[in-house]
């Protein structure tokens, strides 16, 4: 048995290394990454409350049990109980490099660490008293691995808050670790996933990832080493990512906050730049179709460039009276209209429509789907789209008046004339895609009055006394059915009437009314 100071050389250095270990439950995170480093494929937490052991309290010890190499008396001297000396620089098949994680276990100041392990034959105990001396001893015994059980005086109360927080952090730090670890008996592995729609795993030798799309302004991500967490947190590092990536190439630097941003670490990147621009993009377009998430149209966006060809035959756009369109069907539609003519629901104008101008997609429309249309936009360059319900019209006209429903248009048309509009023609229609409380008592067109036409939002109606046309009227506008009751009784009031309101709906002013007033005089 000898008895030395541990570190010795240290100095100062080592109480600042200790003290950079914030959590001080940091130390059971290093020391099963040197339990994975050692080879090990199962490492075993376990918690223990001691009654009073002649220190005045009870003591809650914590152990790290590994089946990995375990260590001889070279190592013990030349690399545990010395700062900076790591046999694992440049070895990427180790995780710490810096010969450090083990000062960690005095962050929590025990009141002692004991170190038992075996190695060619040879099997040590090795103690740490807190006055920074070890006593090294030989056992007898063989030992399989190693164990390193650190002791701190606590209360029962104590242990058991103590317990917890080993349980948070050694979740946080190994939940994805490649080795089986165990808290108390407890396996606290969790699947390498990220879980939410649309991801997909990717690995290459010595590196393995899973993304998704993300829709958050800060995305997830998260670095790991042979599935040990280096690094997590939310932010946008690719555009429109969010990503797990594992691998040889990352470790985290120094101070145990960040990944190393180095060489290696951009080899990593590389690697997850290509599966983002090549697996994932063509994984996300052989998801998408006609029931697509909106989410899933607007993650497309930023992976377009370097698309495939085979891509844009894939039929994705949904149309109402038809089937889907591809990519370039899209493209060939927007330039021939000018425009990108959608609705949520058929009827009888997008029909109509579609058999006279193309297809209409069917799309919820910008509020409730904006992936759709940035994904349209972004594929097509139009940003001109127009809802066929609110700005296309079909009538249809009213053949079976009665006698004095006709007579009311023919009046309505001569009064109108007389005060100097240009009315060619009066006719009734209802209008199959409006609602009947439309806002909207009349339209002059200048086409036939059994097509289409449309109505742009937002666009002033053509004047009666400017635009020669036919004059449709709205038979299932409250105000006008009301008329046309009239008109069974007294058809000239109700033609006066009538004309008098489509006047005040025409903006004709004071001055309309007077030449109404004149034009019925006129016929007396």
């Amino acid at each position: 048995m000898s008895s030395l100071p541990i570190f010795f050389e240290a100095g100062e250095t080592l109480k600042s290394l200790i003290h950079q270990f914030t959590d001080p439950y940091a130390f059971l995170r290093e020391l099963i990454q040197n339990s994975l480093d050692a080879g090990s494929s199962r490492v075993d937490v376990r918690t223990e409350f001691l009654e009073d052991e002649g220190i005045g309290q009870g003591a809650a010890v914590f152990s790290v049990e590994d089946t990995g190499e375990g260590m001889d008396q070279e190592i013990l001297d030349g690399q545990l109980t010395r700062l900076f000396s790591s046999s694992k620089e440049g070895d990427l098949t180790k995780i710490g490099k810096f010969g450090i994680g083990f000062v960690s276990v005095f962050a929590l100041e025990p009141s002692l660490v004991v170190v038992d392990t075996g190695r060619d034959g040879q099997n040590w105990r090795v103690i740490f008293h807190p006055d920074h001396h070890f006593e090294r001893i030989s056992l007898d015994m063989p030992l399989d691995g190693t164990t390193v059980r650190v002791y701190k005086p606590a209360t029962f109360e104590e242990f058991q808050k103590m317990r917890r927080r080993g349980l948070e952090t050694v979740t946080y730090w190994c939940k994805h670790c490649e080795a089986d670890i165990l808290y108390d008996g407890t396996r606290i592995n969790q699947p390498f996933e990220l879980a939410v729609p649309n991801s997909m795993t990717w690995s290459v030798p010595g590196t393995e990832m899973v993304l998704a799309p993300a829709f958050e302004t800060a995305p997830f991500f998260g670095f790991y080493n042979r599935g040990l967490t280096l690094s997590e947190g939310h932010q946008e590092i690719i555009p429109g990512i969010q990503f797990k990536l594992n691998s040889r190439y990352l470790e985290h630097t120094l101070t145990r906050d960040q990944v190393l941003h180095d060489e290696n670490y951009e080899k990593a990147m590389a690697l997850l730049r290509t599966a983002v621009d090549g697996p994932l993009r063509d994984e996300l377009f052989a998801e998408a179709g006609v029931s697509a998430p909106d989410e899933l149209m607007g993650a497309l966006v930023p992976r377009l460039p370097g698309l495939a060809k085979n891509w844009e035959t894939k039929p994705i756009f949904p149309t109402l009276h038809g089937p889907p369109l591809s990519i370039c069907e899209l493209r060939s539609a927007a330039w021939n209209l000018e425009e990108i003519l959608w609705d949520d629901t058929p009827s009888p104008a997008s029909e109509e429509l579609a058999f006279r101008a193309g297809p209409i997609l069917c799309w919820k429309g910008p509020d409730a789907a904006p992936g759709w249309g940035a994904l349209i936009a972004s594929l097509t360059g139009q940003t001109k789209r127009v809802r066929v319900s609110t700005t296309w019209i079909l009538p249809r006209l009213v053949a079976d008046l009665s006698e004095a429903g006709k007579a009311l248009l023919k009046g309505v048309g001569h009064r109108l004339n007389q005060a100097g509009a240009l009315c060619r023609r009066v006719v009734a229609a209802r209008f199959r895609n409006r609602p009947a409380q439309s806002r909207d008592p009349f339209f002059l067109i200048q086409d036939d009055p059994g097509t289409m036409f449309q109505v742009q939002a937002g666009e002033t109606r053509p004047e009666l006394t400017r635009t020669p046309g036919t004059l449709v009227l709205n038979l299932d506008h409250p105000l006008l059915r009301r008329h046309f009751e009239l008109a069974e009784r007294n058809p000239d009031l109700a033609a006066w009437l009538l004309a008098r309101l489509l006047m005040m709906e025409d903006d004709w002013g004071p001055l309309g009314e007077v030449r109404l007033v004149e034009a019925a005089l006129s016929d007396c």
